[in-house]
């Protein structure tokens, strides 16, 4: 599964995280339900790979969540 997340501290930064199988979707939603400041370092402690994208592509690559 992959996450897209885009920070607020740098606007022009976007992360793509890749979960391993053992990640379920409802899990994901629970965690960015929270809508809190942890719930992107959940997600980045249960990824994985993340990988910097540049803010410069137009669009998002395939990804199964926009954070």
């Amino acid at each position: 599964m992959k996450v897209l997340i885009q920070t607020n501290e740098r606007p022009n930064k976007r992360f793509l995280l890749t979960l391993g199988r053992d990640v379920t979707r409802d899990q994901v939603r629970k965690i960015v339900d929270k809508n809190d400041d942890n719930a992107m370092r959940l997600l980045i402690a249960r990824s994985d790979q993340m990988t910097e994208v540049s803010s410069a592509k137009t669009g998002y690559p395939h990804v199964d969540f926009v954070v």
